[in-house]
C-alpha cells in the first residue's frame, strides 16, 4: 500500500464549498481530507477503493466520503470527475446526523450536480441559496442510500439539543473539549444533558465521543503510516495512556497490535 497522504487541511473555498471537474490519468494516491466530498464518474473506467472495498468505477456512479473516510483511484483508462466538496454550512440541518459514513450510488442522475456547478460558476443573484438548495437535495439522496445499507439505522426521534449536541461531537470529536463544552450546545447544565443524551441515544456521552475516537485512530492506523503516538493525538485523546487504555477496552488488543495484525493480515 502507498503512504496515505492527508489531500488538504480544509477547503480552499472560502465560502464552504467548491465544484471541480478532474481527470485522472494515472493512480491517484489513498488520502482522506477533512471536508464532505461527492465524487462523480462522467467517463473513463478503473478501480474506486472506499474504505478498503474497491468498486468498478464508470460512468454514473456517485462516491460520497466524509472527513473520516479513506479513497484512492486506479484508472484503467483516463476518469473524468465531477467532484463537490463542502464543508458542515452547507448541510441541511435536519440531513446532517444521517450523513455518518460513506457510501456509493451506482446509477445516479446527475442533473443538479451539473446545475450545481453551473450556478456555483455563474454567481448570479441568490446563488448561494440556490446552491445550497441544490446541494441537499443530492444529500437525501446521499442520506437514503445510507439508510437503505443500514442494518440498524441510526436512532429516531432525537430531541433538538441532543441533536446540536451529536453534531458538534461529530465536527470536534478529534479536538480536546470537554463534556461541558458539548453540554453547553444544548443549553443545558452537564449533569442534567448527559442523563437526557443517554435516554436518548442509548449510551452515555463520554463513551459515544469515545467510540468516535477510536474508529477513527483505527482507520488511521489501519491505512496510514503515521506512528502510533501520532494517531493518539490525531483522534483527540489527550495522553498515550488513555488512549492505549480505551483502545485495548474496545478491540481487546494494543494499538500497535492492532496496526501490526492488519499488516500480518495482507491488509495494511
Amino acid at each position: 500500500m502507498e503512504k496515505i497522504r492527508r489531500l488538504s487541511k480544509e477547503l480552499t473555498s472560502e465560502e464552504g464549498i467548491a465544484v471541480l471537474k478532474n481527470r485522472v490519468e494515472r493512480c491517484f494516491p489513498l488520502h482522506w481530507h477533512e471536508f464532505y466530498e461527492l465524487e462523480y464518474i462522467l467517463s473513463g473506467s478503473g478501480t474506486y477503493t472506499l474504505n478498503g472495498t474497491s468498486y468498478c468505477a464508470k460512468p454514473g456512479m456517485l462516491f460520497f466520503s466524509t472527513y473520516m473516510d479513506f479513497h484512492d483511484i486506479v484508472p484503467q483508462e483516463p476518469i473524468q470527475t465531477l467532484t463537490v466538496e463542502f464543508d458542515e454550512r452547507w448541510i441541511d440541518k435536519t440531513l446532517f446526523l444521517d450523513l455518518y459514513t460513506s457510501t456509493v450510488i451506482e446509477n445516479f442522475d446527475a442533473d443538479w450536480l451539473m446545475k450545481l456547478a453551473e450556478v456555483l460558476q455563474a454567481k448570479q443573484k441568490y446563488y448561494a441559496l440556490y446552491a445550497e438548495k441544490l446541494l441537499n437535495c443530492i444529500l437525501v439522496e446521499v442520506c437514503r442510500q445510507i439508510n437503505n445499507n443500514s442494518a440498524q439505522g441510526k436512532p429516531v426521534g432525537i430531541a433538538e439539543n441532543v441533536k446540536m449536541a451529536l453534531q458538534y461531537i461529530h465536527l470536534h470529536f478529534r479536538e480536546n473539549i470537554s463534556m461541558t463544552e458539548i453540554a453547553r450546545q444544548s443549553g443545558a447544565c452537564p449533569t442534567y444533558f448527559s442523563k437526557i443524551f443517554k435516554e436518548q441515544t442509548g449510551v452515555t456521552l463520554k463513551c459515544h465521543l469515545t467510540d468516535l475516537r477510536i474508529e477513527y485512530a483505527k482507520r488511521l492506523l489501519q491505512y496510514s503510516d503515521i506512528p502510533v503516538t501520532e494517531v493518539c493525538f490525531d483522534s483527540g485523546f489527550n495522553t498515550f495512556s488513555s488512549f492505549y487504555r480505551m483502545f485495548f477496552d474496545r478491540t481487546g488488543m494494543s494499538p500497535q497490535k492492532y496496526k501490526n495484525s492488519l499488516s500480518t493480515d495482507g491488509n495494511y
